[in-house]
């Protein structure tokens, strides 16, 4: 921008402009955020009771006690991930626990 105004000076009024643009866009994006959050907060942050074949869920592999088989069941909302842990659909879970 200098080279193209020639001078700082003559660029500074631009640079201003395009700094609270971008500031400006950051405020609107911050808010429409906001809202969306909110929304989720109300409604408790489903928008489905049941689960689509595509939604992927995060699954834990569990073995059965004295087995060394095992299988992948869905990871509890309260749950912390410790161990194997894989991001699927119910659909993949399904296929891998018939295997």
């Amino acid at each position: 921008m200098i080279i193209g105004f020639g001078s700082l000076a003559a660029s500074t009024p631009y640079l201003g402009v395009i700094l609270l643009s971008i500031v400006l866009l950051w405020i609107n994006a911050a808010n429409s955020l906001a809202g969306q959050f909110a929304e989720l907060q109300r409604t408790g942050g489903e928008s489905n009771d049941s689960l689509d074949a595509d939604t992927t869920q995060t699954y834990k592999y569990m073995v059965d006690a004295g087995s060394d088989k095992g299988k992948w069941v869905p990871l509890g909302a309260n749950e912390t991930a410790v161990g194997q842990v894989k991001v699927m659909t119910q659909a993949e879970a399904e296929g891998l626990n018939q295997q």
